[in-house]
């Protein structure tokens, strides 16, 4: 066995027994900083270009988290500083965390890594987000992939990368072609139109799952839903749903109209400073 995959079954490990201990369904995504509150931990966001994400623990853990990354990679990054904290690795300042990093082949780097994909995104997690859709994984599209990637709270690339070489229900050529398609231009399909925001396409099969947007983030949501709130608002009709923006922060409610599923919208602000919990709600100091 070699040391990448002795890390690599390490970090599965950890993963799942966090989702076990958290009492999560192995079937259902998460929202990791949820997750990693309700665990106990201080998760902080911060508007800082220069840095990804910080661990911190002087008796009191601390996560400290840039706010101005693309949604699924401040996901990934926070689910990667919980793995320093759940292995014990000590104070940690990651600067970049890209497929050009460096430290990436670091064992506690790679082992923190791998932990966060499979805390944000295990086998069964995923492939259950696929079937249940009628999606089959090894003929899927770009759309199904970046539908799938907005459930699991994660980065289209993000989840390509993890099936193929991590989870490996995906082949490299099936990889190949689905990474040539880019999120700019799937989110265009999918919406008839350019947006430079974030795109989350919502369906029934969320779950109690909530929809987590930032302002000026599209929502498609089902024809037949009904939304309570006045945080996000209708722009128009596209061939997959109905397309809403959000415009304000705060929480609504999205329900069918026979109320046979519902789930809430929770919407922060761009470049958001504070604490998580703090995220989904007016101005408050808590300093």
């Amino acid at each position: 066995m070699t040391r990448k995959v002795e890390l690599a079954r390490k970090a599965y490990i950890s993963a799942i027994q966090e989702r076990r201990n958290a009492g999560i369904d192995p079937a259902s995504a998460i929202c990791v900083f949820d997750l990693i509150y309700e665990r106990g931990v201080e998760v902080r966001f911060q508007n800082i270009s220069s840095m990804e994400g910080l661990y911190y623990n002087d008796g009191k853990p601390l996560i400290l988290v840039s706010s101005c990354r693309p949604r699924g990679r401040v996901a990934f990054t926070c689910a990667h500083e919980y793995g320093h904290h759940v292995f014990g690795h000590g104070n940690r300042i990651d600067e970049v965390l890209d497929s050009k990093s460096e430290k990436k082949w670091e064992p506690d780097e790679f082992l923190a890594n791998c932990f966060a994909g499979f805390l944000l995104m295990p086998k069964f997690a995923v492939c259950k987000a696929f079937s249940s859709r009628g999606w089959d994984i090894k003929n899927c599209t770009p759309e199904q992939v970046f539908v799938i990637s907005g459930y699991m709270g994660t980065g289209y690339q993000s989840l390509l990368t993890h099936m193929c070489y991590s989870l490996r229900v995906m082949a490299r050529p099936q990889f190949d072609m689905l990474t040539s398609s880019t999120p700019k231009s799937i989110k265009s399909q999918l919406t008839g139109f350019e947006h430079t925001g974030e795109v989350i396409v919502f369906d029934r099969y969320w779950g109690q799952k909530s929809i987590d947007l930032c302002m000026g983030d599209i929502l498609i949501a089902p024809k037949k839903s009904i939304i309570e709130g006045s945080c996000i608002e209708y722009v128009d009709t596209c061939p997959t749903g109905l397309v809403y923006s959000a415009f304000a922060q705060g929480l609504d409610r999205i329900q069918d109209e026979q109320g046979e599923w519902a789930s809430h919208i929770r919407v922060t602000r761009p470049f958001f400073e504070g604490l998580v919990q703090y995220r989904h709600f007016p101005e408050v100091n808590d300093a």
